[in-house]
């Protein structure tokens, strides 16, 4: 099984790692980033483990266990795909752990990280960027003035063109959607898109 896993960097968190990824885990490949404001340290991991989902959730917790909720450790199914680990080296920072991964394949992760930063940014950049963002702001609900303040700051800054009132809408309802991390939150979502689509119901 392939997971992504995002672990704020609390107070001895790191020397637990070489006894909580054991050999169960074929695979680790571990970042240390600080965010884009610098003051919210936490960790990245994609890795490759024997573990399902659930009972990996709970192992992790027992060992990682200074904080709760999806801010602190939040842990997501990977489909293998590059693209997780190149991200993982968008803040220049090196691996701590890349055990299981080849020398090239943490430079080609980085290479790809380079190309995807001088390239045009793509939606899902844009999508992936604003819900970091406002996760690491501890914002789950941001208004949708407030997304698209951020996300017209992304486009401005790479020189890009800035999208129309229907694409805007789109990369925005997505970016709105992907913050939301229970069930309140999709309800909460849902109503709100309901009221705006159907005002008079």
């Amino acid at each position: 099984m392939n997971y992504v896993l995002r672990l704020q960097a609390l107070d001895g968190y790191k020397d637990k790692f070489l006894n909580v990824f054991t050999e169960r885990f074929s695979r680790v490949l571990c970042v240390h980033h600080t965010g884009k404001k610098g003051d919210n340290p936490h960790y990245h991991f994609a890795f490759t483990c024997d573990y399902k989902s659930q009972a990996l959730r709970v192992y992790l917790k027992q060992h990682f266990n200074l904080a709760k909720g999806n801010r602190h450790l939040s842990l997501k199914n990977w489909d293998g795909n590059s693209k997780a680990c190149s991200y993982m080296f968008h803040e220049g920072t090196e691996a701590i752990i890349s055990r299981g991964f080849t020398e090239e394949e943490i430079e080609e992760f980085k290479k790809k990280n380079e190309m995807i930063q001088e390239k045009y940014v793509k939606p899902h950049h844009v999508v992936d960027t604003c819900v970091e963002y406002f996760r690491e702001c501890g914002n789950k609900h941001p208004s949708k003035r407030d997304v698209f303040m951020y996300m017209i700051k992304i486009y401005r800054a790479n020189g890009e063109w800035i999208p129309n009132k229907f694409q805007a809408e789109r990369v925005i309802n997505k970016i709105k959607s992907n913050l939301c991390e229970t069930e309140t939150d999709e309800k909460l979502f849902a109503m709100e898109l309901f009221q705006e689509y159907f005002p008079f119901n």
